[in-house]
């Protein structure tokens, strides 16, 4: 494929970027493509952005999602409220975008099949059904929209399961892209430092080897089937082919069995004891440690109740609670200080009030006198405009009806212009609805010359009998592809009657076969059965020896340790022993070879018996299968044949002799001609139908138009019409209206006239202005009359108040007497000031009675205190002490408790856990720690009888089954054996090809031959980096292993992981390198992005790196080329001219540059 341009529009912090990969990132000086160019910004603008677009236009996903550990617990809330995993493609939207904003990466690239694509991967912002607290809608993410545009065709969809049809455009998986075209933060070194199963998962991505694991796995899958079923064969005849055993033997096994079982009792027994023990000693263990842990918490306790702090605590809580009532008193004594204090401050604050209060009244009585002034002067005012009284209270009635009489004259002038308008339209009616007649009247004609024509053409195709020709041809179609089948019905019979022939000859030459391999197979019976019971000698004659020596040894070494005897005479051995096995079995050595030898010989005898006869078994089976087969067959071909007579029959080409293939052939191929002719002529009518259908509709069309435009002048005539008769009625009621109207201002104008005439003479021709004159005269004179009424009211109101105020002033002139009026009388400013004085008289008497009050609890505390600082020599200053201690007082009485309490729990778990030790002692029989048990000692004697006792189990098992295996039905043997022979055949046949092929042995033998060819292509961009690494791999590398050869040290195999992060950055990038031209045609990428990692690398190293990329196109298997490097070096930022440089705007935007140093 080919990327020629990217588009981003507010993909995380790229708020816009459109690159051109074809035409903008080029060279000044050759005009052509930049073979390199570098991507470059500040850390967090985006960079890597580019690269995630790229990927998720193309995939819908991306490097850094896809290698996020902890998908599923890697959830945020966004700022809409919103749970959003981070590894949800839908958080690569820009943050603070609107919903009218775009939102999308488009990738612009030519296809593998020379195509042009766009696709294009849409999120964004859409809108809830629910608002803020402010009434705004919310936002929430949009649903990614996945398209591709093919061609010039239109949007569609991708397939969202499979990708396509952008993955066979591609030509790569995403993983194979991440390989081939873009090498990710943090998966540049995966190959190289990577196990086995990375790096085979790697190559199978690129080279296509999966279908290699497929077989591997479908070897192992037949290969576990064939071992089961041979498995499952083996384990049957095996336990069909036991012996029956004598009732001798079975008694023999009873009497065993029941000395088995006394003695797995007797061990049951034993065990039970052991753990009783040693759950003991576990108790005492746990009943010691707690004591000694008590002991050592209750010591601790102990001194620190001895300490200093303890002792200052307990004195503090003794002193807390004995100066409890003194305490109370001396806060007592504070408050009623206090509020004295507070009481004088109060009464200094009143004595101002009053003062504020008396200036107030004062200045009230000279408000008075001037009020009483001003009210004489506005009556003699009002007084003055007596005769105009009801004019002016009335005013209202007239303002109407001057109003009325304004409106009716516009009213009159209105309707004089309307009436003109309706009378000018008249004529323009008349004319319309003319017009509409006649157009109506033309495509009623037209029409009706249309529904004559369709008839004929009606007529004319009914004569052809439409439904008939379609029915001749659907059941000539059908007789026409019957004849096909059937002919191929004839020629595959033909070919089976061939195969049945040669199938007679085959069983035929097999059946002698199989007489051959029977005879073989009776003669290595024979030799097995003899070679059987040559083994089956020697195996009694060693027995019968060993228990003869065995018994010999034993008593002549017996008899030498009762002599005293240090050696012994027979081998020359110390007698360490009593009797040890090894020391003679040196003696048997030639009856053992001799057991050994024959026990081969019959185990080759037997297996050449089985091959033999599992052959024959196989043969004869495949050669009755085969029999069965062909008879069937047989059968088959002749109720076939059968058949075809009677469909041919059918169809016309009955045969009456012999059936003959090719006769009946050439009868079926004639019919097939003759149908063919009369589907023609049938074919040849439908056209002839389907052109005067075609006729057809076009009149229809066309009548439907005229008669949807006459049904159109219809409606629109009556339109007109009623349009007429609706102006001919506005005319006469405007005319009505006139009249009306000039009636009603005549009376209007008589009624003002006795009203007005006598104020205001020229109202008439100024009604407007006569109006406005006396709204506002007799809104004046109304005002000014209730103002001064009002006034009146309020003068006799102040007078009674003022006496009130004047008593108030007096009683409250006794409480201050020393208060006198200085400054010029001023009003105060208050609500209500009659009970801003009484509210001053009650709370000046309140706080003479508290000032008294407090007095006297001053001198009731004092007396108090002082007599208890007399009796006990204490002071005010060690109350306060003890008081300000207060915020100490709950932690000291929880800490004296803690320690009390703990102390004796401590003391409490020591008394218990010695009760509890002298128990578990008395159980175990002891009196002393040092007699108890070794518990090592039991564990190992458990174990060891639990072994014999598990031996035990093993042989009764063993017996029990040896009796009921007795009881099998022997007859089932024979048919298990068959079976067995067949399996292990096919197993035989599957082991082998499953050890060179099966699992992934098939997949890691062919990526083994590529592996060193791919070493070999990263060696020589290697070599164009540094001459100090080579890699290689051994030759039987199944476990696909990268040697790195360090050849300025002789050669040697150094390990990835100790290089350091520059050298696995050069190697890295040579094997990327080389990966990334394991391409086939379809897997071609033209430009190559590689993310960082560049940073590690050394100026000289560095050098190399740039230089290897520079002449990347050179490089075989890297024609045509191009690299895109993401770096932060600024070395790389002189280098490379060309570059595609990512710059922040602040709150979290980043714009796109392209940008060409040269």
């Amino acid at each position: 494929m080919k990327i020629k341009s990217l588009h981003i529009r507010n993909i995380a912090s790229i708020e816009k970027a459109d690159i051109n990969f074809e035409n903008d990132l080029n060279d000044k000086n050759t005009g052509m493509p930049s073979s390199i160019f570098l991507i470059s910004g500040d850390t967090g603008t985006g960079k890597s952005v580019i690269l995630d677009a790229i990927a998720m236009a193309l995939y819908k996903k991306t490097p850094r999602i896809v290698g996020t550990a902890d998908k599923k617990n890697n959830n945020f809330t966004n700022e809409q409220g919103e749970s959003v995993n981070i590894c949800s493609i839908e958080q690569y939207t820009r943050l603070g975008i609107s919903t009218k904003d775009d939102c999308y990466s488009e990738v612009l690239f030519e296809g593998n099949d020379g195509v042009e694509y766009r696709a294009r991967l849409s999120l964004g912002m859409s809108r809830k059904n629910e608002r803020d607290e402010h009434g705004n809608y919310k936002s929430q993410y949009s649903t990614p929209k996945w398209e591709v545009k093919v061609g010039a065709e239109d949007w569609k969809r991708v397939e969202a399961n499979t990708g396509q049809p952008i993955l066979d455009a591609v030509g790569l998986t995403f993983e194979q892209f991440g390989r081939m075209a873009m090498l990710a933060q943090g998966q540049f070194a995966s190959f190289l430092t990577g196990d086995k199963k990375e790096r085979e998962s790697i190559l199978e991505q690129l080279t296509n080897t999966e279908h290699f694991t497929a077989y591997g796995e479908a070897i192992s899958r037949l290969h576990k089937k064939a071992k089961d079923a041979k498995d499952i064969a083996q384990t049957i005849f095996d336990n069909e082919s036991s012996h029956t055993l004598s009732a001798e033997a079975v008694a023999e096994q009873q009497q065993q069995l029941v000395q088995l079982e006394a003695e797995e009792k007797r061990l049951t027994d034993a065990i039970r004891l052991i753990e009783n023990k040693i759950n003991l000693l576990d108790q005492l263990e746990r009943s010691t440690q707690a004591k000694a842990k008590s002991t050592e918490q209750k010591l601790r306790l102990e001194a620190e109740k001895a300490g200093d702090d303890y002792k200052d605590k307990v004195a503090f809580l003794h002193d807390w609670e004995g100066t409890v009532t003194e305490r109370q008193r001396l806060a007592d004594l504070a408050a009623a200080r206090k509020a004295w204090n507070e009481a004088q401050d109060k009464r200094l604050n009143m004595q101002e009030q009053y003062l504020k209060l008396a200036s107030d009244l004062q200045a009230r009585e000279g408000d008075i006198k001037r009020e009483e002034a001003a009210i004489e002067k506005e009556r003699a005012w009002v007084d003055g405009l007596a005769q105009r009284d009801t004019l002016y209270t009335t005013y209202l009635e007239t303002k109407g009806h001057i109003e009325q009489a304004l409106q009716l004259q516009r009213k009159q002038k209105d309707t004089a212009k309307s009436l003109d308008k309706e009378k000018e339209k008249t004529p323009e009616l008349v004319q319309r609805i003319s017009a509409l007649k006649a157009q109506v009247e033309e495509h009623g004609k037209a029409s009706d010359e249309k529904q004559a024509a369709i008839e004929d053409l009606v007529t004319e195709r009914d004569l052809l009998n439409p439904e008939e020709i379609n029915r001749q041809t659907g059941t000539t179609a059908k007789t026409i592809s019957e004849l096909h089948s059937l002919k191929k019905r004839i020629e595959t019979h033909q070919e089976k009657l061939e195969e049945i022939h040669q199938s007679h000859q085959t069983i035929a030459e097999e059946a002698a076969v199989l007489e051959k391999q029977e005879t073989a197979m009776k003669e290595a019976f024979t030799t097995f059965e003899e070679a059987r019971k040559r083994s089956e000698e020697a195996n009694a004659r060693l027995t019968t020896m060993g228990e003869s020596l065995k018994e010999t040894l034993v008593s002549l070494r017996r008899r030498l340790v009762n002599e005293k005897e240090e050696c012994c005479p027979l081998c020359g051995q110390k007698l360490e022993r009593i009797y040890a096995e090894e020391d003679f079995k040196g003696m048997l050595t030639p009856i053992e070879e001799e057991q050994r030898r024959l026990a081969q010989e019959s185990g080759k005898a037997e297996k050449a018996y089985l091959t033999t006869k599992s052959k024959y078994d196989s043969d004869a089976g495949a050669l009755k299968a085969k029999a069965q087969q062909l008879a069937l067959a047989t059968k088959q071909a002749a109720d076939e044949e059968a058949l075809i007579r009677h469909d041919a029959a059918e169809k016309g080409a009955a045969m009456e002799t012999t059936f003959e293939a090719s006769t009946l052939l050439t009868k079926i191929e004639t019919l097939i001609g003759h149908k063919e002719l009369e589907q023609k002529e049938l074919q040849e009518k439908q056209a002839k139908l389907k052109e005067l259908q075609g006729k057809l509709d076009e009149l229809i069309a066309q009548k439907r138009k005229l008669d949807d435009a006459k049904a159109g002048g219809i409606k629109q005539y009556a339109e007109a019409d009623k349009e007429f008769e609706s102006n001919r009625t506005a005319i006469a009621r405007l005319t009505q209206e006139l009249e009306s109207i000039a009636v009603e201002l005549t009376n209007l104008t008589t009624t003002l006239s006795a009203k007005l005439d006598a104020h205001y003479p020229d109202w008439a021709t100024h009604m407007e202005n006569t109006l406005a004159a006396l709204v506002a005269d007799a809104r004046d004179y109304i005002k000014r009359k209730e103002t001064l009424n009002m006034r009146v009211n309020e003068l006799k109101l102040s007078l009674s108040t003022m006496e009130t105020l004047r008593s108030n002033e007096a009683t409250l002139r006794i409480e201050f007497p020393e208060c006198e009026i200085t400054d010029a009388p001023q009003r105060m400013a208050c609500t209500n000031i009659m009970d801003t004085w009484s509210q001053l008289i009650t709370h000046v008497h309140t706080l003479k009675t508290e000032i008294k009050l407090q007095g006297e609890r001053i001198d009731e505390c004092n007396a108090t205190l002082t007599a208890y600082y007399t009796d006990k020599g204490k002071d005010e200053a060690y109350l306060m002490a003890i008081g300000n201690r207060k915020h100490e007082l709950e932690a000291t009485r929880h800490y004296v408790k803690s320690i009390d309490e703990s102390l004796k729990s401590h003391t409490d778990t020591i008394e218990a856990a010695e009760k509890e030790i002298k128990e578990w002692m008395t159980q175990l029989g002891v009196s002393s720690i040092s007699e108890l048990p070794d518990k090592e000692a039991l564990l190992s004697s458990k174990a060891e009888t639990t072994t014999q006792k598990e031996e035990i189990i093993g042989q009764e098992g063993a017996i029990r089954k040896s009796l009921a295996d007795n009881n099998a039905n022997i007859a089932l043997r024979d048919e298990a054996k068959q079976k067995l022979d067949e399996a292990t055949t096919k197993h035989a046949r599957w082991e082998l090809i499953n050890r060179y092929f099966g699992g992934t042995r098939f997949r890691t033998l062919v990526q083994t031959y590529i592996l060193r060819p791919l070493l070999n292509n990263a060696n020589i961009y290697l070599r164009q980096i540094t001459d100090h690494y080579e890699l290689t791999c051994s030759e039987d590398n199944a476990q696909l292993s990268i040697l790195v050869h360090d050849l300025y040290n002789k050669g040697q195999v150094r390990s990835a992981t100790i290089l350091s992060g520059g050298e696995r950055f050069m190697i890295s990038l040579a094997l990327s390198l080389a990966l990334s031209s394991l391409n086939r045609q379809d897997m071609n990428v033209n430009i190559l992005f590689i993310d960082e990692g560049f940073g590690t690398l050394d100026e000289k190293s560095l050098e190399s790196v740039m230089a290897t990329l520079e002449k990347l196109q050179e490089i075989a298997g890297q024609s045509n080329r191009r690299v895109g490097i993401i770096s932060h070096r600024e070395e790389l930022y002189e280098r490379i001219p060309t570059q595609i440089q990512v710059k922040r705007r602040g709150e979290g935007r980043s714009i796109v540059e392209i940008i060409n140093n040269d």
